[in-house]
């Protein structure tokens, strides 16, 4: 993927997200769908559409390393198909997980069954209990930047930008459920945390898109190249 190409798909992605941010900061105090620190609204169906695109281009690249694999064309290690499905099947579960605010209600059973407590219904400690699955999906993100990076160091790049950022929302969403917590809540700095908590997570997907589709393109290529 050209440069050009590269800063008009980003230039796409962040328009989109701006007019989400638009549509919370006009709309979003008379109409919950479009408010931002609400589950099952228009940031939560956009962010989970992206994702399922992430899903299927990461689906592609899986697919491509085991066609690549299976003929012959280059040598290539039997987990590394593996392991990119597992990102793609991750990318679908957060789309979904996003759209539904599956973490949220999940968090909430179980704060019911462990008598853990929750707070307006939802539960403000989902990270407490989604922590293994994180850390396991870490550790799959790692080894796809790595691998991005022996293959396109410009993806890699891009990828670890949209990584740090994904991890910058969940700390801000740690920071947000700590202030609900206290005895006095600052409901304005409350609301700007949770609209960088947002931000952060937009931006991170249309990176981590970016990188993935560049992937797609890169090693399509050079398929071609190789027949």
């Amino acid at each position: 993927m050209s440069r050009r190409n590269i800063v008009f798909l980003l230039s796409f992605l962040v328009a989109l997200d701006t007019s989400v941010v638009l549509a919370h900061i006009f709309f979003g105090e008379r109409i919950h769908f479009f408010d931002l620190d609400r589950e099952g609204n228009l940031a939560s169906l956009v962010a989970g559409v992206k994702l399922w695109v992430l899903a299927a281009s990461t689906f592609a690249v899986a697919f491509l390393f085991h066609f690549l694999r299976r003929a012959e064309k280059i040598r290539i290690h039997r987990l590394k198909p593996i392991i990119w499905g597992i990102a793609g099947s991750g990318f679908f579960w957060i789309g979904l997980d996003d759209m539904m605010g599956i973490h949220e209600r999940f968090g909430f059973v179980l704060n019911n069954a462990l008598h853990t407590g929750g707070f307006y219904g939802e539960s403000f400690n989902w990270l407490m209990y989604y922590s293994p699955a994180i850390v396991f999906a870490l550790a799959v993100f790692v080894f796809v930047l790595r691998d991005l990076w022996q293959d396109a160091r410009s993806s890699a790049l891009i990828g670890a930008g949209g990584l740090f950022l994904w991890i910058s929302s969940l700390g801000s969403e740690l920071f947000g459920r700590h202030l609900l917590l206290q005895a006095y809540i600052d409901v304005p700095f409350y609301h700007r945390v949770s609209f960088f908590e947002e931000a952060f997570e937009m931006l991170g997907a249309d990176l981590l898109l970016l990188a993935i589709a560049t992937c797609v393109i890169v090693h399509v290529r050079r398929y071609v190249v190789l027949r």
